[in-house]
């Protein structure tokens, strides 16, 4: 098992910038040295018009019942951190300009923003910023 991710590292060139702490012996390291150094599995939540990234914030758990309802109030027994992530959608739009379709992964709201401006804007302007569209 171990075998085969170095011969996957070796053939795909890619190089572990720090060695390991140990050699590959554990399975928990050979699952993240994998899946680490494979450049198609992860793809970042990252809207492509818009820029709009995950956020961090807290969940809330309460209890208790609201003054309004006659209660004591609420009260806040913990907190837990979380992430807010963009509503990303991968969609094919077709640009006439260069006649062919393009494919992008933006939020919903950049989907409204192709509505009212319309794609040759957005696309200009993203190459402007210095991304390959």
């Amino acid at each position: 098992m171990f075998k085969d991710l170095k011969r996957f590292l070796k053939t795909n060139g890619l190089i572990m910038i720090a060695q390991p702490p140990i050699e590959l012996k554990s399975k928990r390291w050979y699952n993240f040295a994998y899946n680490y150094f494979d450049p198609g599995i992860a793809m970042s939540k990252k809207c492509q018009v818009t820029g709009k990234k995950p956020r961090r914030g807290k969940s809330y758990s309460i209890r208790g019942i609201a003054k309004k309802n006659k209660g004591i109030g609420l009260n806040v027994t913990g907190t837990v951190k979380r992430r807010f992530l963009p509503n990303l959608v991968k969609k094919r739009f077709y640009f006439p300009e260069e006649n062919r379709f393009i494919t992008l992964r933006l939020s919903t709201s950049a989907m409204r923003t192709i509505d009212k401006i319309g794609l040759a804007a957005v696309v200009k302007k993203m190459r402007a910023e210095g991304q390959k569209v």
